[in-house]
């Protein structure tokens, strides 16, 4: 017997769909932020990084690091970071402080108008021979300026975290469409 379809069930199927989360292999985890997989095995194998594989860490021989959309972003962030010089302790805080400010992968469906001011400061105080580092959300050139008025000794690495995440939200539609 054959059962009917209906447009309702049809989009109640549609929307249980969309609801799954998504599951990224290493392999697509590296096609979709277009890096080399030994570089998405070592955000996840070193710990200093934070990064937790969410669906399992590998736990032998043949076995997978599966990553979810947070992860994902995760991964991205820490690339941009490094690109920009910081040292993987300081990237694993800024990962921590961000996952406790509710993640990225949020900022990978809002409209761009609201994501494109989004900016990430790592900012560097000098303490002695210790230098404090933190990351602080930018919204606004006026408060990047206040930032450097109250600490005149301080530099700042700027990530324009809206911009990349859009890019990225373009990358996944793009392998989405594929099939990948």
């Amino acid at each position: 017997m054959f059962s009917q379809v209906t447009h309702e069930s049809f989009n109640m199927m549609l929307e249980e769909e969309r609801r799954k989360p998504e599951v990224f292999t290493t392999e697509k985890a590296a096609k979709v932020l277009g890096l080399p997989e030994w570089r998405i095995v070592r955000f996840a194998q070193v710990k200093k990084y934070g990064i937790t594989p969410a669906y399992g860490e590998a736990a032998g021989p043949g076995s997978r690091r599966l990553y979810d959309r947070e992860n994902v972003c995760e991964m991205a962030l820490a690339f941009w970071l490094v690109q920009a010089g910081v040292r993987m302790e300081v990237i694993g805080r800024v990962i921590k402080q961000v996952r406790r400010t509710g993640g990225l992968s949020y900022l990978l469906s809002q409209d761009q108008s609201k994501t494109g001011t989004h900016y990430l400061g790592v900012i560097r105080t000098p303490r002695g021979k210790i230098v404090g580092q933190e990351a602080i959300s930018i919204q606004s050139w006026e408060q990047l300026q206040s930032i450097f008025q109250q600490n005149r000794d301080s530099s700042l690495v700027v990530i324009p975290i809206g911009l990349r995440l859009r890019w990225l939200a373009e990358r996944l539609r793009q392998l989405e469409q594929e099939g990948n």
